[in-house]
């Protein structure tokens, strides 16, 4: 998921942003100042993109010349660069990524070791330069995989992780520490799906997990700096199954949560927001198709992509309502998010 959960503060990022969950071969997008869409011609594939405010951005993808062999890319606002990575990223493969405000970007990639071991690759860049590598040996196995598949930051020594297994890595500036998070639910058959942090007591991590047979619920958990929590939300009671697939925020009083779910006996998008005290239920959610990103830039400005195809819709801090749709040009490759 993108991009470092303090993620987006500028409308720029907006549709670099989009596109997160594409592997483009051609065209990335931009969001001008005015609102509406631009091309940005981008090199070769990308796979993971950190955008930041200034318009800039730092990419992980294939070569323009050989698809094969991953490179590190870099947007200065008008132009690519591209420059091989570093020899200690062999092996590697890099699924999540995320960025801090203060412009660091955070590339996180897995190598097998064993049936039970993988090697967890941190990276951070600075403007397109490998600044800091971290290389962490960590559980895993088939049935619950050690992969990092989100990152959130809100400093430079305040980066969190979230692994497919449920558990968290954080940076506090000198180190990455890893943490057990207690089971949300007795079967402990979890998805997460995203974390956000607005501080080293401010982590957020959203996703779900199976409660039953063909049953799973949408779960949101807390961390205050002491304990990890379940917080409850208008789902919680609810019988039917729900997914939670992404979380973020621009504050710790404006915080999304997006998914699918039944809400009473029909399948509903699933919009929930945080306002420092409550997770609300918004009553105008889009419409019935599972929301698969949430973007929040300010409490004004938010966006939502679906699960699959076009739909985006657009917070304005009342209403949410459906974006001009785009049209990605022939060149380009997509995947579902």
């Amino acid at each position: 998921m993108l991009i470092g959960k303090h993620r987006f503060t500028s409308m720029l990022l907006m549709v670099i942003i989009s596109i997160i969950s594409m592997l483009a071969t051609l065209p990335a997008f931009a969001v001008a100042q005015c609102g509406t869409f631009e091309m940005v011609p981008m090199p070769g594939r990308v796979t993971q993109i950190v955008p930041f405010p200034d318009g800039t951005a730092t990419a992980i993808g294939s070569s323009e010349e050989n698809a094969s062999v991953q490179v590190l890319r870099y947007f200065d606002g008008s132009t690519w660069s591209e420059q091989a990575l570093p020899s200690e990223t062999d092996g590697f493969i890099f699924g999540s990524a995320g960025g801090t405000p203060d412009g660091d970007a955070w590339f996180a990639g897995t190598r097998g070791v064993s049936v039970y071991e993988i090697d967890i690759i941190m990276m951070r860049v600075k403007q397109g330069i490998k600044d800091r590598i971290d290389i962490i040996r960590y559980p895993s196995s088939i049935n619950t995989p050690g992969a990092p598949i989100d990152i959130s930051g809100s400093s430079f020594d305040n980066v969190w992780a979230v692994t497919a297994s449920g558990d968290t890595l954080s940076f506090d500036g000198s180190s990455w520490n890893t943490m057990d998070v207690p089971s949300v639910f007795i079967d402990q058959h979890l998805d997460p799906k995203g974390i956000y942090t607005t501080s080293a007591d401010n982590v957020w991590i959203a996703g779900y997990g199976s409660v039953g047979k063909g049953t799973d619920k949408g779960f949101i958990q807390h961390w205050d700096g002491q304990n990890w929590q379940v917080v409850p939300t208008s789902y919680s009671e609810n019988i039917y199954t729900n997914f939670f697939y992404d979380i973020d925020g621009s504050s710790p009083t404006d915080i999304w949560v997006v998914g699918h779910g039944i809400g009473t006996t029909n399948w509903e998008s699933i919009s929930l927001h945080w306002d420092g005290n409550a997770w609300t239920k918004r009553p105008d959610q889009p419409t019935d198709f599972p929301i698969g990103r949430v973007m929040a830039m300010a409490p004004n400005n938010a966006w939502i992509l679906p699960k699959q195809g076009n739909g985006m819709h657009y917070w304005n801090g009342s209403t949410w309502s459906q974006a001009s749709d785009f049209i990605f040009p022939e060149e380009a490759v997509s995947i579902s998010v």
